[in-house]
């Protein structure tokens, strides 16, 4: 992992790395910022608290209030998270889960790829998914939601048990 940081404190005794200000961590196409992360030597985890920023290779954006990363950023945790997915798709989650760097499990999400209102950015977005999980699966190329309700102009319009779609960072793919 290669960072750069405003400062840098290490604890020799501890092994703990800890940056603070700007910081900025990449490894292998994947960034991830924060105000403060601390790394594990011993273990190879990495904590990262305040405005974390995590940006994969295929430019999916992920922000969280709190994370905790694998030494390779491929498994982990995190907290308050929105992410900016392909074509417009916006998706929010009290909590993930990643693990295997290809499977995102998701609790309590909201989906959609509806622009809010310009006049009333306040008002229902024309339609959302909401779900108390899903999984983003980046290697197939879907997502599955688990006791969803879609909702168009903020009404509910259906519940489904399971439902999925192909995930945004595909052009096109047959089924839901």
């Amino acid at each position: 992992v290669t960072f750069t940081a405003d400062q840098v404190e290490y604890d020799r005794e501890r092994a703990i790395v800890t940056a603070r200000g700007k910081v900025e961590a990449w490894q292998r196409g994947r960034v991830i910022r924060a105000d403060m992360m601390r790394f594990d030597r011993n273990t190879g985890v990495s904590v990262a608290i305040g405005n974390v920023v995590m940006i994969e290779p295929t430019g999916q954006v992920m922000f969280a209030e709190y994370a905790e990363l694998s030494r390779d950023m491929s498994e982990g945790i995190a907290k308050a998270v929105r992410a900016i997915l392909d074509r417009n798709g916006r998706l929010a989650a009290n909590g993930m889960r990643r693990t295997g760097g290809a499977l995102n499990e998701l609790s309590r999400v909201v989906y959609s790829a509806c622009d809010a209102c310009k006049d009333n950015p306040s008002r229902p977005l024309l339609w959302q998914l909401e779900a108390d999980r899903a999984i983003q699966d980046t290697e197939n190329h879907r997502i599955e939601y688990r006791d969803a309700t879609i909702r168009m102009g903020g009404l509910p319009v259906a519940w489904v048990p399971f439902f999925w779609h192909p995930d945004p960072s595909v052009a096109r793919s047959s089924g839901l």
